[in-house]
């Protein structure tokens, strides 16, 4: 046998167990890792939803007067939560702008909860001219 068959053959006696064990050991970190990611957005989430709780409580014991509050603009994930604190206590809530762009929620205390045509004049004064009749832009409670 020559020396590059010699050294050929030395490498396919690569110790298996110790790459199994070095990758069984990546396989844990990363599992770990993403646990850790998850219980992490869990905590920011429920810290949000804390915030947003304590946001319409002041505004529902606010002046009688003050009709609606106007989030700025966030993602899917937050308005949900903002909707959820919001049908909780008893508020109406939606959802105006262009997704990744301006989508934001307006919340009305009950008894000021607009009809559908302010609802679709809100729409349209706050969606550009030319996306007007774009899909993208619906309104959703």
């Amino acid at each position: 046998m020559d020396l590059l068959g010699s050294i050929l053959g030395g490498m396919d006696a690569l110790p298996k167990k110790a790459v199994d064990e070095h990758t069984k050991k990546r396989v844990e970190e990363a599992k770990e890792k993403a646990i850790k990611f998850k219980e992490d957005e869990r905590k920011k989430k429920a810290q949000f939803r804390t915030k947003m709780e304590a946001r319409i409580n002041k505004f529902l014991q606010g002046p009688s007067d003050e009709r609606k509050l106007q989030f700025e603009t966030m993602n899917k994930v937050l308005r949900s939560i903002v909707h959820d604190v919001a049908e909780t206590g008893g508020l109406s809530a939606y959802s105006f702008g262009e997704e990744d762009v301006d989508r934001h929620i307006q919340v009305w205390k009950k008894e000021y909860a607009p009809t559908d045509a302010e609802i679709e004049a809100l729409q349209n004064a706050i969606r550009p001219s030319c996306c007007q009749n774009s899909k993208r832009s619906k309104t959703t409670k």
